[in-house]
């Protein structure tokens, strides 16, 4: 069964009209996270144009050196809602808040390929050596950067197993992301 993955497009800088959306969703945002902005400064964002409508993730200047994001969808006849948020950003941070892939996959030789480049970073931050080593299962999520990777991974015994997040950017190169220890074949492979 083929799958079509749709996108959000490149980040770019703020328009006019990103401007006035962030001005009418602001209240809504702020009721969200609980919190009074004294900036409220909307500075790159993406889209992704839909049958139903338009989504937007947005990169918003909220204070010295913090920003959040925020996804917001305005359908055809110019309604916006709030979506998400997401708070602790950076100025350097990837914009991004697509959904994983579910459900889990089981895992394909590229994915193992995958493990084994991120196995020495792992066992670093683990501070474990694997013998056992072995991908079970993934959840993908698709960027205009490059793919976040969900792993389960078998690392001995009956019901050992770790959770990988791995991301591969759009020339190929992996890196780790984060590690969860202490997980067994019945664990969600959930965002971490």
């Amino acid at each position: 069964m083929a799958t079509t993955i749709r996108a959000y497009g490149e980040t770019v800088p703020t328009t006019m009209d990103i401007r006035e959306i962030c001005d009418k969703m602001r209240p809504q945002v702020e009721d969200t996270t609980g919190k009074k902005y004294v900036k409220f400064i909307p500075v790159q964002y993406r889209r992704l144009d839909g049958g139903d409508g338009i989504s937007y993730l947005i990169k918003v200047h909220v204070a010295e050196k913090a920003y959040i994001h925020v996804e917001i969808f305005q359908d055809l006849k110019e309604k916006v809602s709030l979506i998400n948020v997401k708070e602790h950003q950076t100025k350097d941070s990837l914009i991004m808040f697509g959904e994983y892939s579910l459900p889990p996959e089981p895992a394909t030789e590229e994915i193992q390929e995958m493990c084994d480049q991120v196995k020495p970073q792992v066992e670093k931050n683990t501070g474990n050596k694997y013998v056992e080593f072995i991908a079970n299962e993934y959840r993908r999520q698709d960027d205009v950067d490059g793919i976040n990777y969900l792993i389960k991974v078998h690392v001995g015994g009956e019901d050992d197993y770790i959770h990988l997040d791995v991301f591969r950017n759009l020339g190929g190169k992996v890196s780790l992301t984060n590690v969860q220890a202490h997980q067994t074949i019945h664990s969600p492979l959930e965002p971490f």
